[in-house]
């Protein structure tokens, strides 16, 4: 029975490689074999190492679409610590070579918000993601992902203004500042001297 199910596992899993990424029934056969597949540690093993292997590439074609496929939700819904945090490295890292591109940056925000809907924490990965914010991406771009992130939680404010501000060119700081306005003042009365803080509002 397994072995059969990891058969058909494979044969939607390649449509899916191919790049039918919304067909309906593909998608089902997909979840309802991965499922079945997902509860024998052999079969459970060999699926994950071929889904490692190919994620990176499929990303580069996803992103090319306003909202995330259907395989990536079913992969979150998992709640496999492994795969999860797989995922989130990828994009991270896609996101990272783009230089924060416009598709890369959105493509990472939809990512947490599918997290986020399945129930699973998305705090280490925003952390990380900041983390690995530098200067010369798109600034665009960091300022929008801060903004939309900030607007939904604002217990990274204080990280994402710390980074800004580590960036020799205050220019983006200054921006984003004025986009979120008093939270921000206060967040940055937080680590800076008043002078510092009215330098940066003016």
């Amino acid at each position: 029975m397994r072995a059969r199910a990891y058969e058909l596992l494979l044969e939607a899993w390649n449509r899916i490689k191919g790049g039918d990424f919304f067909d309906e029934q593909t998608n089902k056969h997909f979840e309802y074999m991965l499922q079945e597949v997902w509860k024998d540690h052999e079969y459970k093993n060999k699926i994950q190492t071929e889904i490692f292997n190919v994620l990176p590439h499929l990303f580069n074609q996803i992103k090319l679409h306003e909202n995330p496929p259907p395989f990536l939700f079913i992969l979150i819904s998992l709640k496999d610590p492994k795969v999860n945090m797989h995922i989130q490295e990828v994009a991270i890292s896609d996101w990272i070579k783009s230089n924060a591109s416009e598709q890369s940056t959105f493509q990472l925000l939809n990512i947490a918000d599918t997290f986020e809907t399945k129930g699973i924490d998305i705090k280490q990965f925003m952390h990380t993601t900041i983390k690995y914010m530098r200067e010369g991406m798109d600034n665009e771009m960091l300022k929008a992902f801060a903004y939309m992130l900030c607007s939904k939680h604002q217990e990274y404010l204080q990280t994402i203004l710390k980074k800004f501000y580590s960036f020799t060119n205050k220019a983006l700081l200054k921006d984003f500042a004025h986009m979120i306005g008093r939270p921000a003042v206060l967040a940055l009365m937080q680590f800076l001297r008043p002078n510092e803080v009215s330098s940066i509002i003016k």
